[in-house]
């Protein structure tokens, strides 16, 4: 009798197991999607823009900062279409977000 039933205290553990690590991947599936690219990108991330039309980018504490056109910017281009804007390439400093149709992967031409 007490052989039988140390098989299945086993077999539940093991089913305890395989539910919580199923759970935890839904979990994180949804989490994944309900709030994507919440993480800093990563360097390899990041892409080099250069601004094409005068733009203002802000920060989500109001923070307004200029861009001019020529000046270059390092950029992640998230999911929801946003373009979040990094002081740097490697840093985590953020100067915020500016829309799509400001940047170009081309350098403008200087006005003349």
């Amino acid at each position: 009798m007490v052989g039988d039933s140390q098989g299945f205290v086993v077999f539940g553990a093991l089913v305890l197991v395989v539910v919580v690590v199923v759970a935890a991947v839904l979990l994180g599936k949804v989490f994944r999607y309900r709030y994507p690219d919440t993480h800093a990108a990563r360097f390899e991330q990041r892409q080099l823009r250069y601004v094409v039309a005068p733009v203002e980018v802000r920060d989500e504490k109001g923070a307004a900062t200029r861009l001019e056109p020529g000046d270059s910017v390092w950029v992640h281009l998230l999911v929801s279409g946003d373009v979040v804007v990094f002081r740097d390439r490697e840093g985590d400093g953020v100067l915020g977000f500016a829309p799509t149709s400001a940047l170009s992967p081309v350098r403008p031409a200087p006005a003349q």
